[in-house]
């Protein structure tokens, strides 16, 4: 004992009482040169020690033999620890099962069934929890969803110099802004946070099939009744295509402090939809123009003939015929900065920084372009971008800001996206639990491009939240001191790429792949939190929380819909959600 597992001990005391003893009657055993006394002689165990030990395995022994079994040494202590939070054959269970069933990952199946539990006034349950339930399930199998197939860390580098003298830039002006300083070698603009509209462009590849990443598949019997002994599901993989499409957008975000009582607020700003379209700037602009000018002056039919072109057939209007059959395949940069500073000016409305605010976009080439930078002096704000304004800044970085920074871009790729993409997978999921003529299957589909904006526009009003826009915008500062500290590398604890640019990085020789120890929010039960939830899909929200036996809901309809809608406030921002997203968006 104490060497060797203690199921081995046991296994070994049967086996002598039963080849070495003979099995002898209970009579047998106690007292001097007893079969408890011989077999602990034999095996070299100490009598006052193990004497009800060896006396409880040969009762088992017995009572095993006597009922035509085998003893198993195992057979007490695989009921022992701590009990089960959730059960088989319990209505917890019913909630789990009807969750994961409908393609809800492990996660929001977790929240389902807190929901569940606290309308019950039962404590919550971590995701672990949850987890390992699924995992030993004997219905159920728990793997990844498969698919279907189909067809600078140097601080010498340009780059990371860049990015230090950005950080640097940004930072002084962030304390001129708090009037902490005063003196600098640089005229620098006064920032403050809630002084900057954040825009970057979004991407989401169409999905055919569930939008959960795991599936699970359970055993049923003829009678479609779970059974350890059934047969498993057929699997439902996603589909994997050569050129999937994708919807895109450019969205923004701000943080805005109210005139009067400087009360922040953080908004999502109506994004701009170039779904099936490529940004390029105006010097490609106008060749693609010409070119479809041109293309049709030879063709007959419809055109009049040779030499007739738009000017002939569309006199008048025909700039707008032209424009329109360009932006067909082509947007070009303008028409997006159009927008983004009709949005910003909107948002910033009434707030302190109604008339001084700052526009922060990402390092999108055709952004930063001579000829699109004119279009921003024309609209009044090619002094009101955040950009690099330091003489020393490396050449290629003068004058714009730095690409493949995330970090940088607050309340977007760090952390609204993120945000958005989780809204839309529940969204996704839980309309294909409403009924069959709703029209959330199509609003909620991430089967085509269009699709797929539609459930990005109507998942925008709802997240990120309010409150995470705020948390993002105010964590800028702290960011900025990582990126000094870090002398312009990148700040892996800041931003953990997972796409493609992940795997772009990995097959350099001097990437460090990020850490994998970070605890995921989910793992704690303290900081798995719910994503938001379109209030079209309530009911399918709803039906899961209650599980088969009906009762309350861990958050009424009224909280959701405040909880998703909170803030939604602005009338003008509610007619854009009645206009955009084609539908009732408010009860």
């Amino acid at each position: 004992p104490g060497r060797v597992p203690a199921a081995m001990t046991r296994a070994a005391i049967a086996e002598f009482f039963v080849r070495q003893e003979g099995s002898p009657p209970e009579r047998e055993w106690h007292g001097r040169g007893g079969a408890i006394s011989r077999i602990c002689d034999g095996m070299g165990l100490d009598k006052r020690t193990n004497w009800m030990r060896v006396r409880r395995v040969l009762e088992d022994t017995a009572a095993a033999e006597e009922a035509g079994g085998v003893y198993d040494p195992k057979a007490k202590t695989r009921n022992r620890g701590r009990k089960k939070i959730i059960t088989y054959d319990s209505e917890q269970e019913k909630v789990v099962l009807n969750a994961l069933h409908s393609g809800i990952g492990l996660a929001n199946a977790t929240l389902i069934l807190n929901a569940f539990r606290q309308a019950r006034k039962l404590p919550t349950v971590s995701y672990s929890t949850v987890q390992r339930f699924v995992s030993d399930h004997p219905c159920a199998e728990l793997r990844k969803r498969r698919t279907k197939k189909s067809g600078k860390d140097d601080k010498d580098s340009a780059w990371a110099k860049a990015r230090l003298i950005l950080a640097k830039q940004l930072k002084q002006q962030l304390k001129l802004g708090e009037a902490q300083a005063s003196e600098g070698s640089l005229r620098l603009p006064a920032l403050s946070l809630d002084m900057i509209a954040f825009w970057d462009e979004h991407h989401k590849k169409v999905r055919l099939g569930h939008a959960s990443k795991w599936e699970v598949r359970f055993r049923l019997d003829e009678n479609g009744e779970l059974s350890p002994d059934g047969q498993l599901e057929p699997d439902k993989p996603t589909t994997s295509v050569k050129f999937p499409g994708e919807a895109r957008g450019c969205f923004g975000v701000a943080m805005v402090s109210a005139r009067g009582n400087g009360m922040k607020q953080g908004k999502t700003l109506p994004p701009f939809n170039y779904t099936g379209k490529t940004v390029v700037g105006v010097k490609t602009w106008n060749q693609h123009k010409g070119d479809e000018f041109n293309r049709v002056l030879p063709l007959k039919g419809q055109w009049g003939g040779p030499g007739r072109g738009y000017k002939e057939r569309f006199p008048g209007t025909w700039e707008q015929e032209l424009k329109a059959q360009v932006n067909k395949k082509w947007i070009c940069v303008t028409d997006i900065m159009d927008h983004v500073v009709q949005e910003s000016t909107k948002a910033f409305k009434g707030s302190t920084h109604e008339h001084d605010f700052f526009i922060y976009h990402d390092a999108l080439s055709a952004w930063w372009e001579t000829e699109a930078q004119e279009h921003m002096k024309e609209l009044g704000f090619a002094d009101r971008q955040i950009r690099s304004l330091d003489p020393k800044m490396p050449k290629r970085y003068r004058g714009k800001l730095v690409g493949d920074s995330p970090e940088l871009c607050r309340g977007l790729d760090s952390h609204g996206f993120a945000d958005l993409d989780r809204s839309m997978t529940l969204n996704a999921s839980l309309a294909k639990l409403m009924p069959p003529d709703h029209p959330a299957h199509d609003t909620f589909n991430m089967g085509t491009p269009d699709a797929v904006w539609s459930c990005m526009a109507k998942s925008w009003m709802c997240s990120p939240t309010s409150s995470r826009i705020i948390q993002d915008i105010e964590h800028l500062p702290a960011v900025l001191d990582k990126v000094i500290a870090a002398e312009g590398c990148v700040v892996q604890d800041e931003f953990l790429r997972t796409g493609r640019r992940a795997r772009a990085a990995e097959d350099q020789d001097t990437a460090h792949g990020p850490s994998t120890r970070t605890i995921r929010p989910r793992q704690r039960k303290e900081t798995l939190e719910m994503p938001s939830i379109h209030p079209d899909l309530l009911p399918a929200w709803e039906s899961l929380t209650q599980g088969s036996g009906g009762g309350g809901v861990g958050c009424g309809d009224l909280e959701l819909e405040l909880w998703s809608l909170k803030r939604i406030k602005g009338g003008a921002e509610k007619r854009w959600c009645m206009k955009q997203l084609r539908g009732p968006f408010l009860r």
